[in-house]
């Protein structure tokens, strides 16, 4: 659903289905996929550990909000060496999109 903004912009309204959780991070990307900040900036109230453990899409223990440095670092880690082990394809992927 389009809808018309004050200034003459029009947004796009997208609803979750019922029992789906919302999709904050897409909303943003959809809003400006150059706004990197805002992409990655939690909703306010959230907790930043549960925030990117969420979006590891695995379930939350208090005791597991710990690891979660951990995950990450182990995450950054196989990016980064798909990149720069793997830069043609990051490179072929970028010109294609």
């Amino acid at each position: 659903m389009k809808i018309k903004m004050a200034d003459g912009s029009t947004a796009v309204m997208r609803r979750n289905r019922p029992g789906t959780k919302s999709e904050f991070i897409q909303q943003a990307i959809r809003k400006d996929v150059t706004n990197i900040d805002e992409i990655l900036t939690p909703p306010d109230g959230q907790d930043e550990g549960v925030w990117k453990y969420e979006h590891l899409r695995v379930s939350i223990k208090e005791s597991s909000v710990a690891k979660l440095g951990s995950v990450c670092r182990r995450v950054y880690r196989i990016f980064s060496h798909a990149y720069f082990h793997h830069r043609t394809l990051f490179d072929e992927y970028e010109v294609r999109f």
